[in-house]
């Protein structure tokens, strides 16, 4: 009998787990929130990765009830609570079941022997107490907790397991047990599954093999209101609907018709577990469900379309298939309790930063995720250069990927996988450098690629590694190597690049001013370009130079490799202010300079991205976390689009948004 039970059970995970991928196969709107999914577990300092309850309190601080102790997350790190065998002022019960908080600011914990109220002033935790039904001599509530819940008079509901129901009156220190009527009198052994208070404060209770049933304050009574379910897990109101969560299925309850008017239950486009295992309305009125085996589903009521959160390995998944706490926090961020796999947090903020990346399941995918340059076409197009992978052409209005790569046995395909620079000219033809390739101009008609050389006309040598192209205002082409690198000059006539300079050694950022003058960075040094009698003008700067940039005011901007964001005077031809992380620069090597529409300076470093403020000389700083594709970004990797989008590339894709959405918020924690 064992054996085939323990058969049966595994054959049904074995589906519930083949319905969950069917699932994310056919349905991909698998963030209908947005934003990105973050991870807490126990390697950053939670107590155990089963969460069975999660509560914001009035300071902002997230607690977290596990299999193993309360956690209180400050956005930073973990404090644990659990019980001590000796100290009374502990919490009684390491398995949290509901948290909650009274008006006076203390949290009420329950779990599976009783309650603890944790107090901010004490820092201890103190038994909760109760009148029996019938009996003026106080107990303590030692016994398993399913619900705390409190209403905007002050009072606190308990739901107990075995126990019934308590209500702890606004200015009583002990709570009162509430019994039930039943045919042949009154009972208090009965078990409060779940409570929830709508808008109008009324007291929704489900008491299990009873129903649905509603607290009347002024009776002090429990009224039955529908026992068409028998059992639930969760239930939640809108304040039209009260909604049931079951292990068959979701219910609604129409508050108005008095019935059961509609059941969700396991199927393609509906729910991915009848196992229903909390429930949550976002500030969008979407019902939020958690369930066992499938994941979290979420709910539109009015259109009854649903989209999913799934269980996964990237980043677009969650860490369990099994859901238990759902809760949205006052900056609308969803925090999610899972079964085995920790939490997971869904920031709407965070979707600010879009991610495109390579998948290696997809065909239809960036080349390659070390992205190394950019540049939008006349269509729209974003061109993006990998170092090592090739380039990609994104037709964004399609979302297509068309991608090239060096084939050594076709001498028309691209000349080398290290892409540095993507230029157009005025001609509309469109340039590529690469690193060890040399030069390629792109033919569009035949999709395919001319190579260009760089020959040194006094060595006779060729130098491949290209590592810029730049056109003036005059439309000549400039062309920059590396590895005792010249810099190359256009010849549209002989259709081939020359030396203009020997004297120009291995530039590695190049730009030009609103006066025509051309500037030029190396590994230490600034240089002013005499593009007619070559009498060039050199700044000592200490540091390789990766970005030059002169801003709407008018002020020159040096992004340089090791000495942070610099500030110099063309007129003084002298440094006037340098910007380092001790400035609040998230790093100090400045990679590639973007200006928004404030005015603002959008700086990719090899450690995150910062923007600055030139008025007030002040820095805030985005990172992995904030949605970034990594914390590194790569050399010449930055773009602003004719839509006023920026893309920043590194090490795992890039970014792409929109500078003014970016949302500067504090992310935990959150003090009012």
């Amino acid at each position: 009998m064992e054996t085939s039970y323990f058969i049966l059970s595994n054959a049904r995970k074995a589906i519930r787990f083949i319905v969950v991928l069917l699932t994310s196969f056919f349905y991909r709107n698998s963030i209908a929130s947005g934003g990105t999914i973050g991870y807490l577990g126990i390697e950053q300092g939670l107590s155990n990765n089963s969460v069975r309850s999660i509560f914001q309190d009035h300071n902002g601080f997230m607690w977290f009830g596990t299999y193993d102790g309360l956690n209180r997350y400050d956005g930073y790190q973990f404090k644990v609570f659990r019980n001590n065998l000796n100290d009374s002022s502990s919490l009684p019960h390491n398995y949290i079941y509901a948290i909650n908080e009274d008006h006076h600011n203390n949290l009420w914990v329950g779990t599976g022997q009783g309650i603890g109220i944790y107090n901010n002033l004490t820092l201890k935790f103190s038994p909760a107490y109760f009148y029996p039904y019938k009996s003026r001599t106080k107990a303590k509530i030692t016994f398993n907790i399913n619900s705390i819940k409190t209403n905007t008079d002050g009072d606190v509901f308990i739901g107990s397991n075995g126990y019934g129901l308590f209500v702890q009156f606004e200015g009583e220190k002990v709570a009162v047990q509430i019994p039930l009527k039943k045919d042949k009198g009154e009972a208090s052994d009965y078990n409060v599954q779940a409570i929830s208070i709508d808008n109008k404060q009324r007291i929704w209770l489900f008491i299990r093999a009873v129903g649905l049933c509603l607290f009347n304050k002024n009776s002090r009574g429990i009224e039955l209101v529908d026992n068409s379910v028998k059992s639930v897990q969760s239930i939640e109101t809108d304040g039209e609907n009260v909604w049931l969560g079951t292990i068959t299925g979701l219910h609604k309850y129409s508050i108005n018709t008095h019935s059961v008017t509609k059941i969700f239950t396991e199927a393609t486009g509906k729910l991915t577990s009848n196992h229903v295992a909390c429930l949550s309305f976002d500030k969008q009125k979407q019902l939020w469900i958690g369930t066992e085996g499938g994941g979290v589903n979420i709910l539109n009521p009015v259109t009854e379309e649903v989209s999913y959160l799934l269980p996964g390995e990237n980043k677009n998944t969650i860490a369990s298939e099994s859901v238990y706490a759902i809760h949205e926090d006052k900056e609308s961020r969803k925090w999610i309790g899972t079964i085995k796999g920790g939490i997971n947090i869904i920031d709407p903020f965070k979707k600010q930063f879009q991610t495109i990346a390579h998948d290696p399941l997809d065909r239809n995918s960036l080349i390659n995720n070390f992205t190394s340059s950019f540049l939008e076409d006349n269509d729209k197009n974003l061109w993006i250069g990998s170092d090592g992978g090739g380039l990609s052409i994104w037709d964004r209005s399609k979302n297509k990927f068309t991608n090239f790569f060096h084939v050594a046995t076709n001498p028309h395909s691209l000349s080398n996988n290290s892409v540095t620079s993507i230029k157009k000219d005025y001609l509309n033809n469109i340039w590529i450098s690469t690193f060890g390739g040399g030069i390629n101009k792109y033919n569009k008609a035949t999709q395919s690629f001319e190579h260009y050389k760089c020959i040194n006309d006094i060595s006779g040598e060729e130098n491949e590694q290209v590592w810029l192209i730049f056109e003036d205002r005059h439309r000549m082409l400039w062309v920059s190597t590396f590895g005792n690198g010249k810099l190359y000059r256009f010849d549209r006539q002989l259709n081939r690049f020359e030396v203009f300079s020997q004297e120009l050694n291995d530039l590695i950022a190049i730009t030009e001013d609103r006066n025509g003058v051309m500037w030029a960075g190396n590994s230490h040094q600034l240089i002013k370009i005499d593009k007619e009698d070559r009498n060039h003008v050199i700044y000592e700067i200490g540091k390789p130079i990766r970005s030059l940039y002169e801003d709407k005011a008018g002020n020159f901007w040096i992004g340089s490799e090791g000495g942070g964001l610099i500030l110099f005077d063309r007129k003084k031809a002298a440094i006037t202010e340098r910007f380092s992380n001790a400035d609040g620069l998230s790093n100090n090597s400045v990679l590639n300079i973007l200006e928004d529409n404030k005015g603002y300076l959008w700086l990719s470093t090899f450690n995150g991205l910062s923007e600055f403020n030139p008025l007030n000389k002040t820095f805030k700083n985005f990172y992995q976390d904030d949605g970034l594709q990594s914390n590194q970004f790569l050399y010449n990797a930055a773009l602003k689009l004719e839509s006023g989008e920026f893309v920043f590339g590194g090490i795992k894709g890039f970014n792409i948004f929109y500078s003014d959405s970016i949302l500067h918020i504090i992310i935990c924690p959150l003090f009012y």
